[in-house]
Parts: structure tokens; sequence; C-alpha cells
């Protein structure tokens, strides 16, 4: 199976205390609608106690929106409580329209084969990113099972994408 929930009409979303383990692209991926890129929830999703974990279908490049993530947040949210490990990619990525969020208490680690615990993409504003630990989580740092290349990782500025909705194209 692909993911473990994967919505793209998200307002009013609550996943609460849930184990999200074994899939192929994402744990949870969410976003405001079709047309993300322009679309603001009405009521932001609201993600909280989640453990994701053994998410992979490993890219050798970035795919573009698939495979990437143990959670995709895409639009504003409010994510707390939440534990990443054993992800082919990213760990939490925070995609197109991503604004005026805040996510909290977070854990990641083991992101293989050289990932990125905190992926803030390009069109993510105004977002709060509070009380977290990137690696090592499990074991000691020198033990195999400990694959991180970023702790965060914040992408470029590029107009040339596009203006974000929130107003400017600046990070």
């Amino acid at each position: 199976i692909r993911s473990g929930v994967y919505a793209r009409a998200a307002s009013g979303l609550v996943i609460k205390r849930c184990i999200v383990n074994g899939f192929i692209d994402y744990g949870i991926a969410f976003m405001g609608s079709p047309g993300y890129n322009t679309y603001k929830v009405a009521i932001p999703p609201i993600i909280e106690d989640i453990d994701i974990s053994s998410v992979y279908r490993n890219p050798k490049l970035s795919s573009h929106g698939t495979a990437e993530a143990g959670l995709w947040a895409g639009t504003n949210c409010s994510v707390s409580r939440i534990k990443v490990t054993d992800v082919s990619w990213m760990g939490i990525w925070t995609g197109a329209n991503c604004n005026n969020s805040v996510f909290s208490d977070l854990t990641i680690d083991n992101i293989n084969p050289q990932g990125t615990g905190i992926y803030v993409e390009h069109y993510t504003r105004k977002c709060v990113f509070q009380r977290f630990q990137i690696g090592p989580v499990k074991g000691y740092p020198w033990q195999e099972g400990h694959f991180l290349r970023n702790g965060v990782n914040t992408e470029w500025d590029n107009p040339q994408v596009g203006i974000n909705p929130d107003g400017g194209s600046k990070s």
C-alpha cells in the first residue's frame, strides 16, 4: 500500500494516537486540494501522537512529491508529538502552501540512505518548529541504523518556481 493516509482535501482532517508502519510512499500526506499551491484549508488539519516508521520506496533522487516523506504537510496545520524513524528520504516535509503552521515535539532518526530530518520546502512560510530531536534515537551513533545527512534543510528561494499564495517569493 502506498500511504497510510493520503488526503487531497484535508480541511478538518484530524489524526491522533496512531502507529503508521510499513507503507511505500508516505506514512501520512495531506494537502489543501488538488490545486494545492493556491488553496488554503478552512479548518487546518491536526496531527498528534503519531509513530511513523518503515516507509520505503527508496528513490535515487527527488521523485517530485512521491516516496519522499514519513509525514508530508502540504497545507497549514498543527503537528505535535510525532516520531519518525526508518524512512527512505525525508522524515517530515513541509510542502506547497504549508504556511502559518506549528510543528512541535518531534523525534526523527534513521532517514536512509542519506536523508533529511525536516525538509522545509521553498513554499513554506511563517511556520514554527519547536522542541525537536533529530537523531540518534536508538542505540549509539556509530552503530548501523543511524543514517541522516541533514538535520534540517531549508530549500532555496526560487522566484522562478512561482509566487507563494501567502505572499512573496522568499522562504
